[in-house]
């Protein structure tokens, strides 16, 4: 599942095209003309999507690795007590 995980995240970030999404920040300011609250939208950044879900699938494909090879007596251990 591991290989999986890391084949899928290569492909991913390489058929990905780049896509900006912006993130926003909306907040009450007084407004002395109106003498009203106004809403204001503010950008506080971009993400890139593609890299979030790349970044989840090695995350995933990394642990998977781990616990079938080098964690795996102790992932077997956790079984046998019935912890999963």
């Amino acid at each position: 599942m591991g290989i999986l995980h890391f084949v899928q995240g290569a492909l991913m970030l390489s058929l990905s095209s780049s896509r900006e999404w912006t993130i926003t920040s909306t907040y009450l300011t007084f407004d002395s003309e109106s003498q009203r609250l106004a809403p204001v939208m503010e950008s506080i950044g971009t993400i890139e999507l593609a890299y979030l879900a790349v970044a989840f699938l090695f995350i995933s494909a990394i642990a998977h690795a781990l616990i079938a090879t080098v964690l795996y007596d102790r992932y077997v251990a956790y079984l046998e007590q019935r912890v999963s």
